[in-house]
């Protein structure tokens, strides 16, 4: 294996150092990889956001610039990053500069390459790379190890497909291929508890599906919202012919929000003391207007499941104060650049976020790890104490704001 020797060994050896150092720099060495690259250059903080922050797959390239087995391996690399790039993120992670992360994951030679993938809905594991340095090898690699959440789905079973989970928005790739993809899988993985995935083959779509659809090309992406039936549902049609990663994710989006608006409620509700909202105007009427020069503490969840725990947690009881109240929404809900000035995923929702913001200074505090009693529970308790670091929104004030200062 290329890089099974110990870093710290090449670190005492100065010699060693400098003899690849030479190496790299007669190959041109070209690290750290450019912008123009489909390799995303990581540190701590982009790589705790985007690798760990985020339900999207990532294979992860740990490097040192000096490292001539590491030069090597860059065009392949940059080859697999070229091919995965719809499907899974590529990054890489300058050791020699970030050593914490490296020491995070016990890499202990370069070049080291490991996976970031869902285990389930909340937790991503890593697996190390262990195979031969070709594209090959590491496609293959990633192919393998990334989760499959896609139904095979014939005409006769489309009824009983949307009929899973009904009130999940369903997906239907209607294709010439009979397995799934890599990009449907990595999709079925990253909106896994939100969409239902499902894959058929065109030739088992009679005509009258195809003129009920509407579809005249392959392959398509049929969206139907939530509680969806095959004879009096019309879905959404998504032509991948040509589609970009960003464009793929709007899409479905765009979906998860029609059918989050199609079925939302015309009313607040009061679940134990936490009020939850229908819309973002609902948020800003609550916590500007009604609430005004005051801490609103809003709970973006992901799910129903979300509101459940935090609304069983009772945390509201515990810290309602003249200065607090508690308002809940969901993510698809919130428009795209608000959930970006709290630092929340735009694209998909991983986890639920707390966030207190003084809407009068037009700050905010973000809660990680929302769904752990602990960490909510030292959030509030800071924040009780003044213990707390706000951070500026570059956004302007709504106009309601104004009208109240």
């Amino acid at each position: 294996m290329f890089w099974l020797w110990n870093e710290s060994k090449l670190a005492k050896s100065s010699l060693t150092c400098a003899i690849l150092t030479l190496y790299c720099v007669s190959l041109v060495c070209a690290l750290p990889y450019s912008r123009n690259s489909n390799v995303t250059e990581l540190d701590p903080r982009s790589f705790e956001k985007q690798v760990l922050g985020s339900p999207e797959n990532w294979l992860i390239e740990f490097y040192a610039p000096w490292c001539g087995y590491c030069k090597q391996l860059e065009p392949i690399y940059e080859k697999v990053a070229s091919k995965l790039k719809d499907a899974v993120r590529v990054g890489a992670v300058n050791a020699d500069k970030y050593p914490e992360l490296a020491q995070r994951y016990q890499v202990r030679g370069f070049p080291s390459i490991f996976l970031f993938h869902l285990s389930n809905k909340k937790n991503k594991i890593p697996v190390e790379y262990q195979g031969d340095r070709t594209s090959k090898s590491l496609l293959a690699f990633v192919e393998e190890r990334i989760p499959s959440f896609v139904a095979q789905v014939k005409a006769s079973g489309i009824e009983a497909f949307l009929r899973n989970d009904p009130e999940l928005v369903h997906v239907l790739l209607a294709t010439n291929k009979r397995t799934p993809s890599l990009l449907l899988k990595a999709l079925s993985a990253t909106y896994a508890g939100s969409i239902v995935f499902g894959i058929i083959h065109k030739d088992d779509l009679d005509a009258h599906a195809m003129k009920l659809y509407g579809i005249h090309k392959y392959p398509v992406l049929l969206g139907f919202s939530a509680n969806s039936s095959k004879t009096t549902s019309q879905p959404q049609t998504f032509y991948l012919e040509h589609a970009q990663r960003k464009d793929i994710h709007e899409f479905l989006r765009q979906l998860l929000n029609s059918s989050s608006f199609a079925s939302s409620k015309d009313h607040t509700v009061n679940l134990s003391n936490i009020f939850q909202v229908d819309n973002w105007t609902q948020v800003e009427q609550n916590c500007v207007v009604s609430h005004k020069g005051k801490i609103c503490n809003l709970f973006i969840f992901c799910s129903r499941d979300d509101l459940d725990w935090f609304s069983r947690e009772n945390l509201t009881s515990r810290y309602r104060d003249s200065i607090f109240q508690f308002f809940a929404i969901d993510w698809k809900l919130c428009p795209k650049h608000w959930l970006e000035q709290f630092g929340i995923n735009s694209s998909i929702c991983s986890e639920p976020s707390l966030i207190a913001w003084k809407t009068k200074s037009m700050k905010y505090a973000k809660c990680f790890n929302a769904t752990d009693t602990f960490q909510v529970e030292n959030f509030m308790d800071r924040l009780v104490g003044g213990d707390i670091t706000f951070h500026k929104l570059s956004i302007e004030q709504p106009s309601s704001i104004h009208d109240e200062v």
